[in-house]
């Protein structure tokens, strides 16, 4: 995704990268993450619990196991097993606090674009 966005260099993208980002790449990742995870694993399973949590930020990243107890997990200690907690990936630097979380709003709404959408 970031080489795709041209974000490489810095390593995370923005609410605009998401928003630009091609529809047809952007279903090909979900559709492959949802095929090789038996549909845990996603953008779609991430909006699912994203909604379901009021877009609720905080709620959401506990209910993916990306915090414990209230803390931050290190990426280096994100679970990248099927025995991750549903949603759990994909994950990037990003889902970090100290950086902006309307990256999972715009993520949600480019999704449903681009569902709308036919290819």
């Amino acid at each position: 995704m970031l080489k795709i966005a041209r974000r490489v260099t810095a390593g995370w993208l923005r609410e605009e990268d998401i928003e630009g980002f091609p529809c047809q790449d952007l279903l090909s990742i979900d559709r492959l993450w949802m095929q090789y995870s038996q549909g845990r694993f996603g953008f779609t399973p991430q909006s699912q619990i994203w909604e379901s949590v009021g877009e609720n930020y905080s709620q959401f990243s506990d209910a993916v196991g990306w915090r414990s107890h209230g803390s931050w997990l290190q990426y280096s200690a994100l679970t990248f097993t099927l025995n991750a907690t549903a949603g759990h990936l994909p994950a990037a630097p990003f889902f970090k606090s100290n950086l902006p979380i309307g990256w999972a709003a715009s993520l949600k709404s480019k999704l449903a674009d681009c569902c709308d959408e036919d290819f």
